[in-house]
């Protein structure tokens, strides 16, 4: 039982510090990620639209999605949320 908690705990030492390095040593994320042309508008729109925390898709649903119409998933969090690394590390810990 000793040496089955001590591999699960090592594992998860070695996960993390592969998810750290991943983020913050290698530029993959960056490659992905885009920027909205006005993010001030597009903010708005997500409040007005958006009042509670969540994920939100549009179209809601899949039958709605039309040839060349607009796809997005967005997890919206209204009340905005800490992003200090310490936090963010804590949490990739404990996730």
């Amino acid at each position: 039982m000793k040496k089955c908690v001590l591999a699960v705990v090592l594992s998860a030492m070695v996960l993390f510090a592969w998810g750290f390095l991943s983020w913050a040593v290698l530029p993959w994320h960056n490659a992905v990620a885009n920027q909205f042309a006005d993010e001030s508008a597009v903010s708005e729109v997500l409040k007005e639209n958006a009042p509670a925390a969540g994920m939100y898709y549009l179209p809601f649903a899949q039958e709605d999605l039309k040839p060349g119409a607009v796809f997005a998933m967005a997890n919206v969090l209204p009340d905005g949320f800490d992003t200090g690394m310490g936090g963010m590390m804590g949490l990739g810990l404990l996730g």
